[in-house]
């Protein structure tokens, strides 16, 4: 064995630990079309990607592992002021229920929901902008301070332009 090579191995390993990766994935489509690329938007390109959790049909035993993740990411990130986007699905009772949280670089919260029935029909769409957010972290859940609704006609500006 080189040991000169191992050591450098080492070193380089160490350095890349202390390098901040960036994440910014593509989340699945859903909505319509331009719904994930607006968040992306919103996001920004350095934004962190926290992740997007499908909480449909997770026993609690998931849903405590994916709790310690979204927690340690969005609050560490809060704590920095860093950009970051995370989501999740779930079915509250008889719907689809996508819930995104950003923080954007602009340093503005969005809150998006859009709600869709089971079967396809009905959907319902709310964008909120925040001043700041309490996360609850025992349920993957968070709530906005500090809101203003956001107008369909200022969500969709980019979207269908």
């Amino acid at each position: 064995m080189n040991w000169s090579n191992l050591s450098l191995t080492i070193l380089l390993l160490a350095g890349c630990s202390s390098v901040e990766v960036y994440e910014h994935a593509a989340w699945p489509q859903y909505a319509y079309p331009g719904f994930s690329e607006k968040i992306d938007r919103i996001a920004g390109a350095r934004a962190i990607d926290c992740g997007f959790y499908d909480l449909k049909g997770r026993d609690s035993k998931a849903h405590r592992g994916m709790e310690k993740g979204f927690s340690d990411c969005v609050k560490k990130l809060i704590e920095e002021g860093k950009p970051f986007k995370v989501g999740s699905v779930r079915i509250p009772v008889d719907s689809y229920a996508y819930e995104i949280l950003v923080y954007s670089a602009e340093k503005e919260y969005w809150i998006i929901v859009f709600d869709l029935m089971l079967d396809g029909s009905d959907a319902a769409h709310w964008v909120k902008r925040c001043e700041s957010v309490k996360i609850k972290s025992q349920d993957l859940d968070y709530e906005g301070v500090g809101c203003r609704d956001v107008s369909n006609e200022e969500w969709m500006a980019d979207i269908e332009g």
